[in-house]
């Protein structure tokens, strides 16, 4: 898995990520999946980058796994959680996984957004206002944001970037 940009704005979110997942070990195209899921009954967006049995395991507990109102009270539960959940996959996987949450938050009536690391053991990351990019790419951001035409130029310039590198340093934007 491997291209999400997002906008964190306190009255919306916006992301896109792209489809396509390369093979660990060969790293040639293996499948095209959906990266994200929409949980309606807590107002949240799950996403995720990294370790493709991993991220979907995920979507699969965010759905059904906690007594949870929304974002932030399933915040809570996230960071030991994805540990748990980690510990399936570590062994067997030659990367690392980070997933994304983006929802309303009803305690500061805002929108907000968190990560969870697993190179951070999964510690809850805030998310700041603003635009972000995995892989990072640098982003000048027009004065009036055309969605969704600005993320569809910066996936193309990650994609690009990513088909100028070696083929093992490739995370495969597709």
């Amino acid at each position: 898995m491997s291209a999400l940009d997002f906008l964190v704005h306190p009255t919306g979110i916006f992301f896109a990520t792209d489809s396509l997942s390369l093979a660990a070990k060969t790293k040639d195209p293996y499948v095209f999946q959906t990266k994200f899921v929409v949980l309606p009954h807590l107002e949240l967006a799950v996403a995720g980058t990294g370790d493709a049995r991993f991220v979907n395991s995920w979507f699969e507990k965010t759905r059904s796994g906690f007594i949870a109102k929304d974002i932030d009270h399933l915040d809570q539960y996230c960071p030991k959680a994805l540990q748990e959940l980690w510990t399936t996959y570590k062994s067997t996987t030659t990367g690392t996984s980070t997933t994304y949450h983006f929802g309303y938050s009803k305690q500061r009536e805002r929108y907000v957004g968190y990560a969870y690391r697993s190179e951070d053991n999964f510690i809850s990351e805030p998310l700041r206002d603003g635009f972000g990019t995995k892989p990072a790419t640098e982003v000048s951001l027009p004065e009036k944001c055309e969605f969704p035409k600005l993320f569809i130029e910066i996936m193309t310039r990650q994609h690009d970037e990513d088909r100028a590198l070696p083929k093992p340093d490739r995370v495969g934007i597709g």
